[in-house]
């Protein structure tokens, strides 16, 4: 079987999303009756399976079984005036295709075939379907599962040498505006499988809607779980093959990050993420893609904050399935296991110390003298003089830090924020008990570039710009590194923690909302912004995708109705800091967190301000938005799901160190 994706851009806009709901539409074809050669045993399961699925995440579904020529002429005809009118067109179709001549073709279930010839006249080509769906605005999809051993080809005359009908479906080229996915490589087929679904129909009943996922590692996904579901074939496991054009470093997502049923406002994630681009309303229990995946990181979080609350919230969102079993016994013994900070190898965290140990109120002015010169190799009576607010620089390739003060904030955003993500609450009061420092902006393409010398790195991921490749160190050193996946981000802390013999690594989820927030006091009122709720204000304090970027890009419209002077990254510290003296933490480039994403972070009460992870942690969180989006992104309570090892030219990171008590 064969499974392709079409994905248009509408320039740059594709990944920065709208405002308002998306339109999302789907025609969904299972062809198992055929009237001529054996039936098909699992189409007509497969398309009610995927129309489910589809239905779940908000699209409106037409849905077909068995069609004839005359049928499925139809069905593409009134699909094509719904796609006129959406955002998103998919075409899904289930059944036998064939390669004649260079060409592909789907076909009903009253063909014959009974010679080459034949095919144009009872067969519809793949130009045909992909007609269907270029009417929408944002994104195009066609999904042809039709890969399986055609008992057509053995049957039929060939009426000309030149038109040979070939073993499967035939490559097809993506162009720029295309990206193509078969379920099995060129020529080769693949099986119906003997289950209730197909190997690959399976595989996309897992990933074809999972939230916030760019395209590009969907089909990854897919790949993975059709070999491993056909690793013990005759033949050898079955490989799908995908062809993808230029596409940039910006996420392209099918679903946003939680889709809603039947209409989902269409804004960003993740994330990502991504990037991650990932959306959320407020949605119904859906069916979520590889649920046994994620109840098994949100079983790992659960046992970590263990507390009765935790358990209650897992079974919440898995109430069956071994994890459910293990849960409930897990639940009725308590097991107390509390999420505690995990410092980067090769360092070892501070010691709590009292204020007061070993000083002198006469030594401290000495220390802070000794700052003023931001350089400044700090001792562990050093620490102790630390005032928030100051500044001091660990070695000469260590960033600039800033001493945060203690403090309490009410983490996540209310349910009546505009643009508000489902993941984003419950809010709850967290307390910030133990010092620590925040890099003042983010890691540059300088200090990075450093680590890479000294430590003999290699960077791990490799990203395009728009208009071709872009690697690393070639640009203004002064603006943040780019380009960087969670896995480099993290080479970097530990590589840190060594040069400087202190602690750092990348701030949990708690941390960096905190630092972004500015406030102290949990009473404060939750803003959108570090700065308030005015969206138009936002250039003044983060560069996003505004009217500079509507010029650079040729866009329709900006996301924001204001003017950075900046269409893409810009150098750090241009814009205002916010309450603490932290720069960047809203725009220019996405944050990685050290944290594991999950839904089911905001369901529990946590203990303390670590990051929550997990051994198998498929998606981690992005936070703050970048240059490429929009009001809705730069929310401070906006979280992002993108995968570890994404790299993308608006992601980005910085640090945190923990200190030793101060005053």
């Amino acid at each position: 079987m064969m499974l392709r994706l079409v994905l248009i851009c509408v320039g740059f806009a594709l990944s920065i999303g709208s405002a308002r709901a998306e339109t999302r539409v789907a025609l969904v074809i299972g062809n198992g009756a055929y009237r001529h050669v054996e039936p098909l045993r699992n189409p007509p399961r497969d398309a009610a399976a995927i129309a489910r699925l589809l239905a779940g995440a908000g699209f409106e579904v037409s849905s077909h079984v068995d069609l004839d020529r005359r049928s499925m002429r139809d069905a593409l005809r009134q699909f094509a005036a719904k796609a006129e009118r959406a955002d998103v067109a998919l075409v899904y179709f289930a059944g036998h295709g064939m390669e004649v001549g260079g060409s592909n073709w789907l076909i009903p279930t009253d063909a014959a075939l009974a010679s080459t010839d034949d095919v144009e006249d009872e067969a519809f080509g793949l130009q045909r379907v992909r007609d269907a769906v270029a009417g929408a605005r944002r994104l195009r999809v066609v999904i042809l599962d039709a890969c399986r051993d055609n008992p057509f080809v053995k049957r039929m005359t060939v009426a000309r040498r030149s038109v040979v009908p070939g073993r499967g479906l035939g490559r097809v080229e993506a162009d720029a505006a295309e990206v193509i996915a078969f379920s099995a490589a060129e020529g080769k087929t693949a099986g119906d499988g003997q289950g209730e679904n197909s190997p690959y129909a399976g595989a996309l009943m897992k990933r074809l809607v999972e939230p916030g996922v760019d395209v590009r590692r969907l089909f990854g996904f897919v790949y993975d779980d059709v070999r491993r579901a056909t690793a013990a074939e005759a033949g050898g496991p079955q490989e799908p093959a995908v062809y993808f054009p230029r596409m940039g470093g910006e996420d392209v997502v099918l679903v946003e990050k939680a889709a809603a049923a039947p209409s989902v406002a269409a804004s960003t994630s993740t994330a990502n993420l991504p990037t991650a681009s990932v959306t959320t309303g407020n949605p119904p229990p859906v069916q979520v893609p590889d649920a046994d995946a994620l109840a098994q990181g949100d079983f790992q979080i659960a046992a970590r904050i263990g507390t009765v609350e935790a358990w209650d919230a897992f079974l919440g969102r898995h109430g069956t399935g071994r994890y459910a079993v293990w849960a409930r016994a897990e639940r009725s013994k308590l097991a107390a296991v509390v999420p505690t900070g995990r410092p980067p190898e090769g360092a070892t965290s501070p010691p709590d110390r009292p204020a007061s140990a070993g000083r002198s109120d006469e030594t401290c002015p000495a220390v802070r003298k000794k700052l003023a010169g931001l350089l400044t190799a700090l001792s562990p009576f050093d620490e102790t003089c630390l005032k928030p607010g100051d500044e001091f620089r660990d070695c000469e390739e260590c960033p600039v830090m800033v001493v945060l003060p203690t403090g309490r904030f009410r983490m996540g955003s209310p349910p009546n924020e505009a643009g508000r993500h489902a993941d984003e609450g419950p809010q709850r009061v967290i307390a910030i008990d133990r010092p620590f420092a925040v890099s003042k902006f983010p890691i540059t393409l300088n200090q990075f570039q450093s680590f890479a010398i000294q430590g003999r790195y290699r960077l791990q991921t490799k990203c395009q710009k728009i208009g071709g490749d872009w690697t690393q160190f070639v640009d203004d050193f002064s603006k943040p590194v780019t380009c960087v996946s969670w896995f480099d981000a993290a080479a970097y802390t530990d590589w840190l923690s060594k040069r400087s013999r202190q602690v750092y690594r990348l701030p949990s989820e708690a941390e960096w909302e905190y630092a972004a927030r500015g406030v102290t006091d949990d009473a404060a009122p939750s803003r959108r912004y570090a700065h308030g709720d005015d969206e138009k204000l936002l250039c003044r304090y983060a560069n996003v995708y505004d009217l500079s970027s509507k010029r650079a890009f040729k866009a329709s419209e900006a996301s924001v109705d204001c003017d950075d002077g900046y269409p893409r990254a810009s150098p750090v510290g241009k814009f205002a800091p916010n309450a603490f003296g932290l720069y960047d933490m809203q725009g220019n480039v996405y944050q990685w967190m050290a944290d594991c994403y999950s839904p089911l972070t905001y369901s529990v009460p946590i203990a303390d301000v670590s990051a929550h992870d997990t051994t198998n942690c498929a998606m981690r969180v992005a936070r703050g938005g970048s240059w490429g989006k929009g009001g809705v992104d730069m929310r401070v309570a906006s979280r992002a799901a993108t995968a570890p090892a994404t790299g993308a030219i608006t992601m980005g990171f910085r640090v945190v160190r923990p200190l030793r008590q101060t005053p």
